[in-house]
Order: C-alpha cells, then structure tokens, then sequence
C-alpha cells in the first residue's frame, strides 16, 4: 500500500512539474529581464545603492529586496535558460509536495487538481514561487504541535535566508504572529515561542540595507494605488478563477461544518490568510497552501466519520471521483487556453528593440510598463522611463528627476505627454500596437474603473505630428 501511494504522489508531481515547466519556458515575466540584469550588476560591482536602470528616478535610494535570487537567476541563465525554467519550475512543485506528501489521500484528487490550476495561474520564472515553498515549510512545522517543538528554533535561519531572497519574508512574520496570538488565546503558549518571534524578527534585518528592507515593504503596503492601477495588486475579489473560487467555497463550508474539531490557531492562520489574499491578488497563493494543508484534515475528518458505514462511504468515493474528473475538466478550461495556448514573447517588442538598436538614437525612449524590464534585458545600453520595481516609488527627487515616475507614467499615456518629454529629452515612443493588451501580461490596467474621454497618447502623438518609423504586430515606434 505505501509503495502504491508513493507511485501516486510521484505520477502526480511529475504531471505537475511538466506543466510548470512549459509555463515557465513559454510565458515570460515581465519583471525577469531587470531581474537578470541586477544579479549580473550585482556580481560584477556590488549591490546598487541607487536605481541603475531609470533615467526618471536615477538617485532613488533603491532596495533590492530580491538580490540573493537575482544573483541565482543570472547564475543559472548563464548556464541555460532551460535550466532557469526547471529550478523555477521546482518551487511550486515542491510547495505541493511538501505540503501533502506525508498526507496524500487519492479522495483528495480534486482539491489537488484544483490547488495546482490556481498555482500555476501565478507561477513562471518569478521570485514569488520561491516564498510558496518557505510558507509551506512554515505552515507545516507551524501547524503541527510535534513538529513544531522540534524544528521551531530554525525557523530564525529559515527567516535570515528569506530575507535576502524576496519580500515575502514578510508573510512569515505576520504568520508567526498569527501563531503567537492564536496560542495565547489557547493558552498554549510557551516563553520560547516569543524568544523564536522575536529571534525571527531580528533575523529581518539582517541584510545589506538593514531596517531599510522593512520601509521597502511598508511602501508597498502603503500605497492604495497599487491595488487600483497593477493586475497582480488587485483586491483577491477580482481574481475571478473557477478553481480559485471553488476552492475557497468547498473550504469556508468545511471550516464552519467542522469548526468544532480544529483548533484555534488552523482557524486563526486560515482566516488570517484569507484577509490578506483579499488585500491583494499576489497573496492567494499562500492562502492555497494554507487551505491544503486545512482541507486534507477537515476532508480526513468527514472520511473518518462516515468509514465503516458502507453506503455512505461508497457514496463518498463516487462524489471524490466526480468531483476529480470535474477538476481535471475545469483545469483544462482555464489554462489551455488561457497559460498554454501561446508564446507570450511574440507580444513582446522583440523586432521593435531590433531596429532601435540599429538606429542611432538622440534621447531617450519612451514605453510601456509592461516592457520596462525587456527594455533592461534586451537594451542595456539605454535606461528606461519605468519598470515593475518602480509604481511605488515616491520622494522629494532633484528637479531633473521624478518625484513619482508611476504617476507621471500614467498621465503620460492618458496622452498629456508634453513636459515631461521635454524634461526628459524623450524622441522616441515604443508602444503596443494593440492598446487594449491584457493586463495579466503586462501588469497595468490604468483605466480599470474610469474611462476618459480624451485623445490616447498615440492620436496626441499623431496630431502633433510625431513619425511613425516603425510598425509591427506587437509594436509601433514613433519618432520625434
């Protein structure tokens, strides 16, 4: 029976590491090319203490937050790509296996597939997948009392690590804290487990910017704009994904029907994460890992009741069985179609950039967010007015810079383009030549809630008599 079990669970990973793997060499992430360009920058002149890449914020005191990993993605990549596409691939692999290996049940299958569907709706070459696998450590040690007392004084080494590899980081804290108040209240807390809080916290700062790190993640926090204008930032309730949806149904019954039979601190942790997937889109992800780990026990506890009653347990079965073909059903909907039906790098300005790097260019280049960090990766040799580091970015800058290049990016391509490509001496305009591109690709949605009418930044462009020297179909280019 083990060695069937282990079949399953190993069948099931390699299914799910293929799928990850053709994501993540097929769809590209906006954000990798700045990624791959800091850790180059990184390991030949150090850590930058200002933005290297903006020609609009050129002194703002920038936090790499993600500089451990920016160094291993130029790593790898220098190695090959396909490489990079199998390690990332690994993450959320691993994420799911650590997070139900030991309690795989095939009843289970459907909320598997499901996890997995909603999963792979965020995973790619991204740092984010690297802190899925931290949380579901995390999670795991945290919600079992044995394991727990065994492992809890690592877990300031795993959080010293995390630190230096992405933001997420921060999620352990506020997990951590959940955990603290949740035993108070059982009273089941112990003065060691402040000493592992406290300890973890302090393993926070241990980084190259010290308690800057933190004021990187409060400005992000911090800024309401964030959750209106980037996809990814969008409140949860705008993720509009059956398998996320059905999940997240199946497990609020579950909860209230066995609440009885869980303890404080799964509810604390659950409900705690569910606020903070509806804060924004980007944390769903740990509120999937924490509702697997929730699911397997409140699922194990209605299996338990119902065994050695043979209709009802026969019953049980044939609802699983239904309820996995469903799954597999509704998986294949969402991400044929929507993750693996096409090459997302011909929607990037491959052949655009071609040609700018063969013309000999006098000033700067305009545009879009989307394509801020291929502009970095594709075309070093030139900064860019903004990428995915930059929409939170706000201080008192020097008059030849940006106070806040997010805005100024927003006026501009609402078409009131003109003093700002004066103060930046900007001649040429890279754009997507469909304006209505989809907003998961390239992150920014301006017009999300209001619509203007006024001319867009390509009829203003037009009308005032800028040339278009280029066109293709993912691009156009305009030229002073």
């Amino acid at each position: 029976m083990k060695r069937k079990k282990i079949f399953f669970v190993t069948l099931f990973l390699v299914v799910f590491l293929i799928f990850f793997i053709i994501k993540n060499l097929f769809i590209l992430d906006p954000d990798f090319g700045w990624h791959l360009r800091l850790g180059e920058l990184i390991l030949k002149s150090g850590i930058p203490k200002t933005d290297p890449f903006s020609y609009t914020m050129p002194s703002f005191p920038f936090v790499d937050h993600e500089w451990l990993s920016n160094i291993m993605i130029y790593f790898i990549y220098q190695k090959s790509f396909i490489l990079l596409a199998i390690v990332f691939a690994l993450f959320p692999l691993f994420t799911l296996l650590i997070t139900f290996y030991k309690n795989f049940k095939p009843f289970l299958f459907g909320v598997y597939i499901l996890s997995f569907s909603v999963l792979l709706s965020f995973s790619g070459i991204r740092i984010q997948t690297i802190s899925w696998m931290l949380v579901s450590t995390l999670l795991v040690v945290v919600l079992n009392g044995e394991l727990w007392k065994r492992f809890r004084f690592f877990i300031p080494l795993l959080i010293l690590l995390w630190a230096n590899l992405h933001g997420g980081f921060a999620i352990a804290i506020y997990i951590l804290a959940l955990t603290i108040a949740a035993k108070a209240i059982e009273r089941k807390i112990e003065r060691l487990d402040f000493v592992v809080f406290f300890a973890s916290l302090f393993a926070t700062f241990l980084n190259p910017y010290g308690p800057r790190l933190w004021g990187e993640i409060f400005l992000q926090i911090g800024d309401p704009s964030l959750r209106w204008k980037i996809a990814e930032w969008l409140p949860g309730v705008f993720f509009i994904e059956l398998s996320f949806i059905l999940l997240l149904a199946i497990s609020l019954v579950l909860v209230f029907r066995f609440r009885s039979k869980l303890s404080i601190l799964d509810l604390t942790i659950f409900l705690g994460l569910i606020l903070l997937s509806f804060s924004s889109a980007r944390h769903i992800p740990f509120l999937i890992i924490a509702n697997l780990c929730l699911a397997q026990k409140t699922i194990s506890i209605f299996y338990s009741e119902l065994r050695g009653k043979k209709v009802q347990e026969k019953r049980f079965l044939k609802v699983a069985f239904v309820f996995a073909v469903l799954s597999l059903f509704i998986f294949s909907y969402e991400h044929y179609s929507l993750n693996l039906g096409s090459n997302s790098r011909d929607k990037y300005p491959s052949a655009a950039v071609s040609y700018l790097k063969k013309e000999r260019i006098k000033g700067e280049i305009f545009s879009d967010y989307g394509w801020g960090g291929y502009l970095i990766w594709k075309m070093p040799e030139k900064k860019v007015f903004i990428d995915g580091r930059m929409p939170s970015w706000r201080w008192n800058a020097p008059s030849s810079e940006s106070d806040y290049a997010f805005h100024d990016f927003s006026e501009i391509s609402k078409g009131d383009y003109k003093k700002y490509f004066e103060k930046y001496n900007i001649r040429y305009v890279l754009w997507p030549r469909d304006e209505t591109k989809d907003p998961r690709l390239f992150s920014i949605n301006i017009s999300f809630f209001k619509k203007e009418n006024r001319p867009s930044l390509i009829e203003r462009l037009e009308q005032d008599s800028w040339e278009k020297v280029y066109e293709d179909q993912a691009a156009v280019i305009y030229r002073k």
